[in-house]
């Protein structure tokens, strides 16, 4: 994600593009002292003991890091990516469609997101799923007007609803029962591994 990407985004994108750019920063930055952390405890290891097995281990922890830096290379360029793909699809809506001033009322609010009704000017009722960041709050219980652009309003579609503050939402419509569906699959999976690592340590 570039600097002149940046420039070319609509306003109201840029704290969120600079969020993405120290998100991907902070990432490259971890997985580097992960690595550095692993050759330098397998180094200290192999002088220390100054043993066949130890210099073996050293020369084994250096073929799996070789791979794992190509790894680490590939996540870091799909997280840029997909940042960047997300950006430029919310600066077409922001920049090529009107807004439309809608009611946002919540329906759910979970780990994976918001879950709210648009109110009038839509016809029938239609539900969209919101992403939840640290630097936007809760919809409050009586919901918020905002200024909701989209190509359409169907299934999957993508929507970007601008709040009063000027602080972007990304989401997109989704059926309600299946939104829960899945909801309540991904807490049970959550609860499933949590269970499993207890189990795990009372084993050993």
């Amino acid at each position: 994600m570039t600097t002149e990407g940046l420039s070319g985004l609509h306003p109201t994108l840029k704290k969120r593009a600079a969020v993405y750019r120290r998100r991907v920063r902070l990432l490259g930055l971890l997985l580097f002292l992960l690595m550095a952390g692993a050759l330098l405890f397998g180094m200290v290891g192999a002088l220390t003991s100054q043993d066949l097995g130890s210099l073996l281990t050293l020369g084994l922890v250096g073929l799996v890091l070789l791979p794992s830096v190509a790894l680490a290379g590939g996540l870091i360029w799909y997280v840029d990516r997909a940042a960047t793909k997300e950006l430029n699809s919310a600066n077409q809506l922001l920049v090529n469609y009107a807004p439309r001033q809608v009611r946002l009322t919540p329906v759910a609010s979970t780990a994976r997101g918001q879950l709210v009704e648009l109110r009038p000017p839509m016809a029938g009722p239609i539900y969209a799923a919101f992403q939840c960041q640290w630097f936007t709050r809760s919809l409050p219980p009586e919901g918020m007007e905002v200024q909701l652009y989209g190509r359409q309003f169907t299934r999957h579609s993508e929507l970007i609803a601008l709040q009063a503050n000027g602080i972007p939402l990304f989401g997109k419509v989704v059926d309600r029962k299946a939104w829960q569906r899945g909801n309540q699959l991904f807490q049970l999976l959550l609860w499933v591994i949590v269970i499993t690592n207890v189990i795990y340590w009372f084993a050993r």
